[in-house]
């Protein structure tokens, strides 16, 4: 899964270096999903079975399709308790910082399932006769977007390092004196410290 973040990262950044920033913000929620899934298995919450709904294709029966649907729900299922945890009722933030993230997810949610922002970006030129081809648009607060997204998902991913650390490399007093540098930078971030 770490790969996988990485692979993705690339993949968004390359996109808006390409021109297309906005593109590269829908594919973000893919990280920020894959992030979640990754701080709930870190945490021992839950086992990837459970999360990707392994276990229920294993202990229920039914046609393929009907395993498949159970699947499905109980994925959805593991992603709401995980959000619930972290940005949600469940996560101990204040009402307003709840409130606060969930427009941000509903401006996520605009440009990842209608690509909304693209389509009102592309409109708005071709009424001010800008628009010669459809393609790159270069627009600041497209690229402010992608940025900022970009810097939380990247502080989210830096906080689970210590998951892939091998068993051979000893959480010593190096290790802790390198990480407390890091705990030092995370003032006004999300806290994915690891219980």
């Amino acid at each position: 899964m770490h790969l996988t973040v990485f692979r993705t990262v690339r993949a968004t950044e390359v996109l808006s270096v390409k021109g297309y920033p906005l593109q590269g913000y829908a594919l973000q929620r893919s990280i920020k999903d894959q992030v979640f899934t990754l701080w709930a298995i870190a945490n021992n919450m839950m086992s990837f079975g459970e999360l990707f709904g392994w276990k229920e294709a294993f202990t229920s029966g039914g046609t393929r399709d009907e395993i498949l649907r159970k699947m499905a729900a109980k994925r959805m299922r593991a992603e709401h308790k995980i959000r619930s945890l972290i940005i949600g009722k469940e996560s101990g933030l204040s009402e307003d910082t709840q409130a606060q993230l969930l427009g941000w997810d509903q401006m996520f949610n605009l440009e990842t399932h209608r690509g909304l922002f693209t389509l009102f970006d592309t409109v708005d030129e071709a009424l001010k006769g800008k628009l010669d081809v459809v393609g790159l648009s270069p627009v600041e607060l497209n690229d402010a977007m992608f940025i900022n997204r970009s810097n939380e998902l990247n502080w989210m991913i830096l906080r689970l390092i210590p998951c892939i650390r091998r068993k051979e490399v000893i959480w010593g007093d190096e290790w802790t004196k390198k990480w407390d540098l890091l705990e030092e930078m995370r003032d006004g971030v999300p806290d994915f410290r690891l219980s």
